[in-house]
């Protein structure tokens, strides 16, 4: 009875130690899975995107989600990195995390579908109301991405194995929701060469004034509004008239 009681507690030590390991080993794969594409784009030219990436959890953390079910990395390279670095610091902290989102898609393109296939593609920053996409066109074995603010150039791969793909870059993708460029106002309309500006409109003489009743006729008769409006010959007559 006492080594029944034995038997049964070792199994149960045996059992717990055996669960144990094995979530660690699910754990540790899970890590692995989710953080490999950081390292394998540290290794391949793209280290200050990869760090980039680590800085922003947010953004961190919907890559890693989309790893399991397909996931597609365009990492700019270092020296493209470099170039963009005061564009990118004049992004608010919302706008960085939406770039950094902009550079992944949330299924699996191998290099030969990206070589074969052209369209528009939805990214990881695509949302209800904000529309992060880009346009993949390619000409041979050249594929380019293209937004309304620039384009890149895919330039090598990093790895491209279902589901995941990522493939280095020559630009950092430049979103038009981040990057739209206000129009410039029409010109004006330029005067030819040697032609003089209108003269402006002189003002209306005495001679010019109208009254209510039309324009004045040089040849009627004068107007009389009262004694002001008497003409010296008719004022004479008049003061005639009272005399008698």
């Amino acid at each position: 009875m006492k080594m029944g009681w034995r038997v049964a507690a070792a199994l149960l030590i045996l059992a717990t130690a055996i669960k144990v390991s094995e979530g660690s080993n699910v754990m540790a794969s899970s890590d692995s899975s989710q953080l490999s594409f950081t390292v394998l784009m540290t290794k391949k030219g793209c280290a200050k995107f990869a760090a980039l990436l680590l800085s922003f959890p947010e953004a961190q953390k919907a890559y890693e989600d989309n790893v399991g079910g397909g996931l597609t990395i365009f990492c700019p390279v270092d020296d493209a990195v470099d170039d963009f670095t005061d564009d990118f610091k004049n992004l608010t902290a919302e706008g960085k995390s939406s770039l950094l989102l902009f550079h992944g898609t949330p299924y699996y393109n191998s290099l030969e579908t990206l070589k074969t296939q052209n369209g528009v593609v939805t990214t990881l920053a695509t949302t209800g109301n904000k529309n992060y996409n880009m346009t993949v066109q390619n000409d041979g074995n050249d594929v380019t991405l293209e937004t309304k603010s620039g384009t890149s150039k895919i330039t090598g791969t990093v790895v491209d194995e279902e589901p995941l793909a990522a493939f280095t870059i020559d630009k950092v993708l430049k979103p038009w929701e981040l990057f739209k460029v206000d129009e410039a106002p029409a010109p004006a309309p330029m005067r030819a060469p040697g032609k003089k500006a209108p003269a402006p409109l002189a003002a209306a003489g005495p001679s010019e004034v109208t009254d209510d009743r039309g324009p004045k006729d040089a040849n009627a008769a004068p107007v009389v509004r009262g004694w002001r409006g008497c003409s010296a010959a008719g004022a004479a007559i008049a003061a005639a008239v009272l005399l008698l």
